[in-house]
């Protein structure tokens, strides 16, 4: 089951340089009770920084 962006956020620093880092933030409307259906695939690229999470 494919699901739709419900927020999309997106920012950046140092724009005028050449160091610019962008962000991008996905936000999914899915309500708790079905949480447990859905996987999250992805490309996740940190700019080399560790990243934790589940």
């Amino acid at each position: 089951m494919k699901l739709n962006v419900f927020i999309l956020l997106s920012f950046s620093e140092n724009a005028d340089s050449d160091s610019t880092v962008h962000y991008d933030e996905y936000v999914f409307d899915i309500p708790q009770t079905e949480i447990g259906k859905y996987s999250l695939y992805g490309t996740f690229v940190t700019s080399g920084l560790f990243t934790e999470g589940n």
